[in-house]
């Protein structure tokens, strides 16, 4: 019984984090750390990648209307009246795009293990002083970024073109290779300095993210399966609900919301979690 109360904490807060600017990774692994969660490192990566997955399942339905529009696009001809056709065609482009870092993180690199694998293997205990800092580093980089727009006034974009969206990937990497940087702070990052208009950078982040987030943690459970790790199905089925109803309560407390104040609130909030946890850490 104690577990299924554990789980229960543990996805519903780390699916709060997963839509804000603080890495849900990080969260994650310190309350998985603090309630002695699982003692296995595989099952604790099941579990994250249940809660990412159900992140990136919420994303597509608040979305779905933009992403059918999208697909609309592609198969529509000169005549069609689909509104904005061109815009929603090179929204597909750009999801292609998006998907850059699920393509990398699955290139071999060792006998049997895949670029994934790195983040899997770094997200439990052992690994909390990287992961501190790694958190606290995102913060610092989001701080960076909204000091640069404040001090460097050019007009704003309404939607992210092909090079915003390039940028915006590569920066994703970052969170598929380190537990403890937080793709929507890397994503506000990227779409700051591309001058992206406040009221739609959130929408824009978040159709880019899920996506990939979506292949890599799918691609990530196979693999845990087919290793053998048979998790219970009840914990999942928690998981699962618990992680639904965290990210779909912020994503819609996001979008009635300044996201500017919520980057400065989240980027310093990182710093000194991160910073602070790093410190206790290395004390113990």
């Amino acid at each position: 019984m104690i577990e299924y109360i554990k789980i229960v904490i543990i996805s519903l807060v780390s699916a709060l984090f997963a839509p804000l600017p603080f890495s849900h990774s990080a969260g994650y692994s310190y309350l998985s750390y603090v309630l002695d969660f699982s003692q296995s490192s595989s099952l604790g990566v099941f579990y994250y990648s249940i809660i990412s997955i159900a992140f990136s399942v919420t994303v597509f339905f608040s979305l779905r209307k933009i992403y059918a529009k999208g697909i609309r696009a592609l198969f529509s001809g000169k005549k069609s009246n689909i509104q904005n056709r061109t815009g929603y065609r090179r929204l597909m482009l750009n999801l292609l795009i998006s998907m850059l870092p699920a393509a990398v993180m699955a290139i071999p690199y060792s006998d049997g293990k895949i670029l994934l694998d790195i983040f899997s293997d770094q997200l439990n205990s052992t690994h909390l002083l990287v992961t501190s800092l790694c958190c606290a580093g995102s913060g610092v980089f989001l701080l960076i970024a909204h000091w640069y727009t404040k001090q460097n006034y050019a007009q704003t974009k309404r939607s992210a073109d092909v090079k915003s969206v390039i940028r915006f990937s590569i920066y994703q990497l970052l969170s598929y290779f380190f537990p403890g940087v937080s793709g929507i702070s890397v994503g506000a990052t990227s779409f700051l300095i591309s001058d992206i208009d406040n009221r739609v950078i959130v929408r824009e982040m978040l159709t880019y993210i899920a996506p990939s987030m979506l292949a890599v943690n799918i691609v990530r459970l196979v693999r845990i399966c087919i290793a053998g790790i048979v998790p219970n199905p009840v914990m999942i089925a928690i998981c699962t609900v618990f992680a639904l109803i965290g990210s779909g309560l912020m994503i819609r407390l996001l979008s009635k919301t300044d996201f500017r104040k919520i980057c400065v609130f989240f980027s310093i909030f990182s710093v000194i979690f991160g910073a602070a946890s790093a410190v206790v850490l290395f004390i113990i």
